[in-house]
């Protein structure tokens, strides 16, 4: 248990730390934690990492972490978040194990810190992607309504 609390330790406030199978659960264990879902081919991905980095940089208080979707198993993640994930970079706002504030695409820094903000808010509804009207959990995944006719993807 000692083990867990030292990587614990170990990932907040120093950089964005690789999401995996192993280390998902302490993600999910701290009271905030910042979970980007990208790719390795993803330009824009690349492009928003040091925008992540920034931020990270700047609140030593909570927990980023990147998950990779072409690197690695993530299957809790993945079962999680389902379909969310078709839509990359996604920014996942955790608090104390849920998620609470999504954000689809790569955004500047002053948008991401906002995001955060809006997650410190005791009590906010999940804020949900543009263009989506809905956001849901549907057989313990997050699923969101970017259809006309109500159907979640």
């Amino acid at each position: 248990m000692q083990s867990n609390l030292k990587v614990f330790r170990l990932s907040v406030g120093m950089e964005v730390e690789r999401v995996t199978d192993s280390n998902y659960d302490l993600f999910k264990s701290n009271p905030l934690a910042v979970l980007v879902a990208s790719a390795s081919w993803c330009d824009h991905c690349a492009d928003y990492r040091p925008i992540v980095q920034a931020a990270a940089a700047a609140r030593p208080d909570i927990t980023f972490g990147e998950a990779v979707l072409d690197k690695g198993r993530l299957t809790l993640f993945k079962r999680e978040y389902g379909s969310l994930l078709d839509y990359i970079p996604v920014t996942i706002v955790m608090r104390n194990g849920q998620g609470v504030a999504f954000n689809v695409g790569a955004h500047p820094q002053s948008e991401l810190e906002a995001l955060i903000e809006s997650a410190l808010e005791e009590g906010s509804d999940a804020h949900m992607p543009a263009g989506a009207e809905r956001l849901s959990l549907v057989d313990g995944k997050y699923a969101i309504d970017v259809s006309a006719s109500g159907q979640m993807l």
